[in-house]
């Protein structure tokens, strides 16, 4: 039953060594460390640098007999719960007064002398057993508190998760109840409001697309499907799947992952990734500026890049980007809506494949985000 290396304690104590010594010899028999005691003096000040799992107390020694010694023991917190067995050589006149003593000390057993072997290896065994199984019942009892707590925080964690998406969904949904409202009560040309209907709409898919991958991510029910994927085929299709903000942005975008590298990937999480790391570049990127996109080979795999030439993050904010419970997103330089939840997403995603995303950052200068992608290999 138990999993890690140890071995438990027995405390002998006798005033004489030739009884310690056979006590010794016999209890050698089990998996068992034996540390003797030639008094109850010696007997506390073990006490108190080791933990026994049992005491083999004589009750007649000098200066102080076993039952002072017991009294003492059971005073103690760290060891009123170690069992205590009484050995004793006492005339038969006195033995019932001297096992009742012993049970009154705190005794959970009696032996006589001379001790029968075979009597006090199967004690012995049993509170060994006893022994390990409180360790094992104490060892489940700390994994599942460590359980429960950490429950109690992912928990927490998504509760806060929750509030600020209902917090950021109410926004846009509200705009589109309203134009629905217009609509409505007015025969009047509504065009106007299509815009702002449309932005509305795909901030709220957006976010509810989001919090649904990450809740599913984190419940662990989403399956990364790896696959050979080219990873200048991925990057093209998501370019294409964002050419329409570029062009209305009047932004430029140079693409220099042209080599047909070879990856071990979902390439539809991928695409999920590289779009939500396009489309933040081009939030924060004013009119005229550049996004360029890499694909280098190293020595881990092959590192995908997404560089602007945008407004940049501030270094205390980099490392909030990617947590769940952390609320980062501003409006984009043309006014874009902010949801804040893509980059934890897509650190999510790249994490179950075995990679992280980095930053690279100066306010004013632009932002890079990479992340490392495996090589494929043929199999022989």
């Amino acid at each position: 039953m138990e999993t890690e290396e140890f071995t438990p304690k027995i405390l002998a104590v006798d005033d004489k060594k030739e009884n310690l010594f056979a006590l010794e010899k016999v209890l050698n028999k089990l998996d068992v460390d034996v540390i003797c005691a030639t008094s109850g003096n010696e007997a506390l000040r073990l006490l108190l640098e080791n933990e026994f799992m049992l005491a083999l107390l004589d009750v007649m020694m000098p200066e102080m007999d076993g039952f002072e010694t017991a009294s003492l023991i059971q005073e103690d917190e760290k060891t009123k719960h170690m069992p205590i067995i009484f050995v004793t050589a006492s005339a038969a006149s006195k033995e019932k007064d001297y096992i009742y003593r012993g049970y009154e000390s705190g005794a959970v057993d009696y032996l006589m002398k001379p001790v029968d072997t075979e009597i006090l290896l199967s004690k012995v065994s049993v509170f060994l057993d006893l022994y390990y199984q409180k360790r094992e019942i104490e060892r489940l009892r700390e994994k599942a508190e460590k359980a429960n707590l950490e429950l109690k925080k992912m928990n927490n964690q998504m509760a806060e998760f929750v509030g600020i998406v209902a917090h950021d969904l109410r926004g846009p949904v509200s705009n589109i109840s309203f134009i629905c409202d217009l609509l409505e009560e007015t025969p009047d040309d509504l065009k106007q409001y299509l815009p702002m209907l449309k932005s509305s709409a795909q901030t709220s898919q957006d976010l509810i697309s989001d919090f649904l991958d990450i809740a599913s991510l984190s419940s662990g029910k989403v399956e990364i499907e790896k696959q050979r994927t080219v990873v200048s085929v991925l990057i093209s299709q998501a370019i294409d799947g964002v050419k329409f903000k570029i062009d209305k942005k009047k932004l430029n975008i140079n693409n220099s992952a042209t080599k047909p590298y070879d990856v071990i990937a979902d390439p539809k999480r991928i695409l999920q990734v590289l779009d939500n790391l396009l489309s933040n570049a081009i939030k924060f990127t004013s009119p005229g500026g550049i996004i360029t996109v890499h694909a280098i080979e190293e020595d881990m795999g092959i590192k995908i890049k997404v560089s602007d030439t945008g407004v940049g993050i501030e270094p205390d904010i980099q490392p909030k980007l990617f947590l769940k419970n952390e609320k980062v997103s501003t409006q984009g330089t043309d006014g874009e809506p902010g949801i804040g939840f893509g980059l934890p997403l897509s650190q999510e995603l790249i994490t179950a494949h075995g990679s992280s995303i980095e930053v690279s950052s100066n306010p004013g200068e632009g932002s890079t985000f990479s992340f490392v992608l495996p090589v494929y290999v043929e199999e022989e």
